[in-house]
């Protein structure tokens, strides 16, 4: 029997990975998927209790991406501000003349809502339980070989798309070179309630051990992203539930009332992680396989879904005019696409990062005159509104006709 072929395959079925994949349901285009873990079995780490804030500029190329919307808890409102400071910054959905400044989705159902659209597609197959072990490029085709139930097999593709995570074993295997930081820190992830309604606001709390992070979800709850310095992480995961949510108040205060309960904890460590570039041969990386980083402010996801639609466009436009998908034309055009954005991201979200951890008093006093100032100057908190919610992205546009520039026209 012959290996099967498919115009573009793509390695993990995570949001991202799985994200691209329903983008290019017509394409006409055959597309096919491989994850190690399928979400059914509740063990898939990408569709775990964790939470993801879409900005307004993500839930705008998921629709431009023609990708149903799960359910969502809207984020009308930001607070951001420090511990022991003076400095707040609010910011306000109706201010922006935007019906939400983003939505947080629970990770299981966003993905359960993928996989059903995979599933429902003509052009798209799934391959799981299955793992990429080895891949060789060549000029005109990437033949990649897997290990599944069926045993060891080799699959070919015009385009190879790397999706599966920041510590992606598929990246190495294509020769890909990156740089990675650790920065000291660990999130601690829970599902948290209070005695009062979130009403849809978002919290971003500085400390001196790192950021906490609280956005609304259903149920009233408040998902927990708490980042801490590792040495302190296994001592928090074992504490009691009343003794951790009393070191949760201690750092974050009792601005969203008093905290009541906590869900399950989970914790996953803290680095910035990008390659030197998202392209060689006929590969491309989309997520944090191209690039990992902090989650304050919220960008990671939000980052990697622009590499999808920006990816999307350019391939689905190849299926439509019959062109090569894994050409290098359309592999550098991505790359170019994207190299703005990628820059501005990891610079925003790790001078962030070094910024508030410095306890030098005159650099606390400065970041709360900055906080105070973009507060009270519409024009900087605009800006700081827009970046959040990723406007400053091109949204995602995907043809239903022939382009007219097909094929030199």
């Amino acid at each position: 029997m012959s290996n099967p072929s498919y115009d573009i395959l793509i390695t993990g079925g995570g949001m991202a990975g799985a994200s691209l994949a329903c983008a290019l349901k017509r394409s006409g285009l055959s597309v096919a998927v491989i994850e190690a873990v399928a979400p059914e079995t509740g063990q898939q780490p990408g569709y775990d209790d964790r939470t993801v804030a879409l900005g307004h500029g993500s839930w705008r190329a998921l629709q431009a991406l023609g990708i149903d919307l799960p359910p969502a808890t809207a984020i009308e409102h930001i607070h951001i501000s420090e511990k022991g400071g003076f400095g707040i910054t609010r910011i306000d959905h109706r201010e922006e003349n935007v019906v939400a400044l983003g939505h947080v989705v629970e990770n299981r159902a966003f993905g359960d809502s993928l996989w059903r659209q995979m599933k429902d597609a003509d052009n798209i197959d799934i391959i799981t339980p299955a793992t990429v072990t080895d891949l060789t490029q060549y000029i005109n085709q990437v033949v990649v070989i897997i290990d599944g139930e069926g045993g060891r097999r080799e699959i070919s593709a015009r385009l190879l798309v790397i999706a599966d995570g920041g510590r992606s074993a598929a990246r190495e295997a294509a020769g890909f070179r990156f740089r990675q930081k650790p920065y000291g820190q660990t999130a601690i992830v829970a599902n948290i309630s209070t005695d009062r309604g979130h009403e849809h606001t978002a919290w971003e709390r500085f400390t001196g051990d790192g950021a906490i992070a609280l956005l609304p979800m259903t149920q009233q709850r408040y998902s927990l992203v708490w980042s801490v310095p590792d040495r302190r992480v296994e001592s928090l995961l074992q504490l009691p539930d009343g003794a951790f949510l009393r070191e949760l108040r201690e750092g974050f205060g009792d601005r969203c009332g008093r905290f009541t309960e906590v869900g399950k904890r989970a914790s996953y460590p803290l680095f910035l992680s990008r390659v030197s570039s998202p392209v060689s041969g006929r590969t491309a990386l989309v997520g944090n396989a191209s690039c990992s980083m902090h989650p304050v402010a919220g960008q990671g996801f939000n980052r990697g879904l622009r590499d999808v639609g920006a990816l999307a466009e350019l391939v689905h436009e190849a299926g439509l005019c019959g062109d090569d998908p894994g050409s290098e034309s359309l592999l550098k055009a991505y790359q170019s696409r994207r190299r703005f954005d990628d820059r501005l991201t990891t610079t925003y979200t790790d001078s962030m990062i070094r910024t508030f951890s410095t306890p030098f008093p005159p650099l606390k006093l400065a970041r709360n005159l900055g906080l105070a100032g973009v507060s009270l100057i519409p024009g900087l908190r605009h800006e700081l509104a827009s970046l959040s919610m990723g406007e400053h992205a091109r949204l995602p546009r995907l043809r239903h006709n022939i382009p007219e520039n097909c094929h030199g026209q």
